[in-house]
């Protein structure tokens, strides 16, 4: 009398680098009852980082003898560095339980500004400047999710209202003007960086309404300086 028995397609996963908070497409593992009677079973996550991980199954309870179900596991990690974890099938099979080995990587967004400051000439009141262009760089591994933008005082950046997603590696460059000159004005990116909004000393900080749209455009479509796709 032979049982149940259990084959997988493969006993580990690697999701590589994730952006935090952000989750992986799903990675499938093939169960398979090469056996001659139906396999009864219970699947859970475990191990150190379970919660970054989650899995859906078309398996139920039990697999008829020779039938076959599918196991899929999104990472979602829930800080940087590497997370580990197992899928665990509890069943009447030889070996059980079995396992499936889940590794992953957090990974950030890391903003960088050039310049990191702008100094507008002396301006006639109540006239506005010509554009001062700056170039945010994400140059972490994570994608950088761009919520908001917004220049304070007397200066001034045309902002879409989507919010944007930059690769990792990506480049955007971008303008601002000042409706007059003055000193210490702060436009402040909100993102998804640690710390989470950075600052952009006077005046300063993407792109004129026109060239924000094509920047939109292209990064909704990878057509951009990026290393890594989004």
């Amino acid at each position: 009398m032979q049982g149940a028995v259990v084959s997988l397609s493969s006993s580990s996963l690697n999701f590589g680098n994730q952006t935090v908070g952000i989750p992986s497409s799903p990675q499938v593992v093939t169960l398979t009852n090469t056996g001659n009677i139906a396999l009864t079973l219970a699947i859970a996550v475990i191990g150190t980082n379970s919660t970054d991980f989650s899995q859906t199954n078309t398996c139920g309870t039990s697999v008829s003898a020779g039938g076959n179900c599918t196991i899929s596991v999104t990472f979602t990690p829930s800080a940087a560095g590497t997370r580990t974890a197992a899928v665990s099938i509890t069943d009447n099979a030889p070996g059980s339980p079995q396992s499936v080995s889940l590794t992953g990587v957090g990974v950030l967004p890391a903003v960088t500004f050039s310049p990191s400051s702008l100094t507008f000439p002396t301006q006639v009141v109540f006239t506005t400047s010509k554009a001062k262009t700056v170039t945010l760089t994400n140059a972490g591994l994570g994608i950088l999710t761009i919520k908001s933008i917004a220049a304070s005082g007397p200066f001034a950046q045309p902002l879409a209202s989507a919010a944007i997603e930059v690769c990792a590696g990506a480049v955007l460059s971008g303008s601002s003007y000042a409706e007059h000159q003055t000193a210490g004005a702060l436009p402040q990116p909100t993102d998804n960086t640690d710390p989470a909004s950075q600052r952009l000393a006077v005046g300063t900080e993407k792109a004129m309404r026109n060239g924000y749209r094509v920047f939109e455009k292209l990064v909704r479509q990878g057509e951009f300086f990026n290393t890594h796709a989004c």
